[in-house]
């Protein structure tokens, strides 16, 4: 006869019983939110972490290669600021056609962005931007013209620095 009334009771939860419980689900709801909520802004921090880098390392890449192809008697570079190089040069773009040499800048931007402008022989000009997040571009010259390009860039608190040292491939032209 106990055992019945164990099984059957329908007192149903005390107001203690009930705010316990309350607050046991809200404790579990709030650890997980937090948790939820740090892995979503690890995700976004490291998906813009991961762009800025790989939009450094492609314009670090570009850099490099039209440098390479540069006249080195052509390369200028031009102090901006503290913290900002220009640099001019005439390379061919089209490998195809050496002869065809354009003038390209590579001009760090106030707003962060890093602007490439070719000015074909032809006429014309083509800009586009190559990277953003750019905190810090400098160029110089060392020994048989090889050139160090260095490039700082910050996103989301971090801060990625890059460096290569280039060697234009083409001589000056014949006077």
């Amino acid at each position: 006869m106990l055992r019945k009334n164990i099984l059957f009771n329908n007192k149903g939860m005390s107001g203690v019983e009930f705010v316990v419980g309350l607050v046991i689900v809200s404790l579990i709801t709030v650890v997980l939110y937090d948790i939820l909520r740090e892995g979503s802004n690890s995700y976004k921090y490291q998906d813009v972490q991961t762009n800025s880098v790989q939009q450094a390392r492609t314009a670090i890449e570009k850099l490099s290669r039209e440098i390479r192809q540069a006249d080195i008697s052509t390369i200028n570079i031009n102090t901006l600021d503290a913290n900002r190089d220009r640099i001019d040069f005439s390379a061919p773009l089209e490998l195809e056609n050496l002869d065809d040499m354009q003038t390209v800048r590579y001009e760090p931007q106030l707003d962060g962005t890093l602007v490439r402008t070719v000015t074909y022989t032809a006429g014309g000009s083509d800009t586009n931007v190559v990277a953003s997040n750019v905190q810090k571009l400098y160029f110089n010259i060392e020994y048989e013209g090889q050139v160090n390009i260095r490039l700082q860039v910050a996103a989301s608190g971090q801060t990625v620095n890059m460096a290569t040292k280039v060697r234009p491939r083409n001589k000056p032209p014949d006077e």
